[in-house]
C-alpha cells in the first residue's frame, strides 16, 4: 500500500523535534504538537516522571478520552436511528390514512 503524504511539518515536543509527513495541513498538525506538547508539560510539572511515562499517561488520557465520545457517538446514532424509525412508521399511517379518505371521498 502507497501511502501519500502531501505535506511535512516539525513538532518540536518536550525539547525534541519530530519530523512528520502527513495529509493534514501544517496548521493542523501543528495544534495537534503544541496541544500535545501543553498535556506532557502538564503532567510532568513538579513531579519527576520519565518522558515516556508522562506519554504513556498522556496516552491514556486520550484513550479515555476518545472511548468516551465513540460512546456518545453510538448512542447519539442509536437515537437517530430510533427517531428513523419512529418518523417512517408514522409516515406509514398517515399514508394508510389519506388511502383510507381517499377511497371514502370516491365512495361519496
Amino acid at each position: 500500500m502507497n501511502i501519500m503524504c502531501n505535506n511535512k511539518v516539525v513538532l518540536n515536543i518536550l525539547g525534541t523535534d519530530y519530523y512528520l509527513n502527513t495529509d493534514e495541513s501544517v496548521e493542523y498538525a501543528q495544534k495537534l504538537g503544541e496541544e500535545l506538547d501543553t498535556t506532557l508539560r502538564a503532567i510532568r510539572d513538579g513531579s519527576s516522571i520519565s518522558v515516556m511515562q508522562s506519554a504513556v499517561l498522556a496516552a491514556l488520557s486520550y484513550l479515555d478520552d476518545l472511548k468516551k465520545v465513540k460512546s456518545e457517538n453510538d448512542a447519539l446514532h442509536d437515537q437517530l436511528k430510533n427517531y428513523h424509525n419512529i418518523i417512517m412508521k408514522n409516515k406509514n399511517e398517515l399514508d394508510k390514512l389519506r388511502k383510507n379518505e381517499n377511497k371514502n371521498k370516491k365512495a361519496d
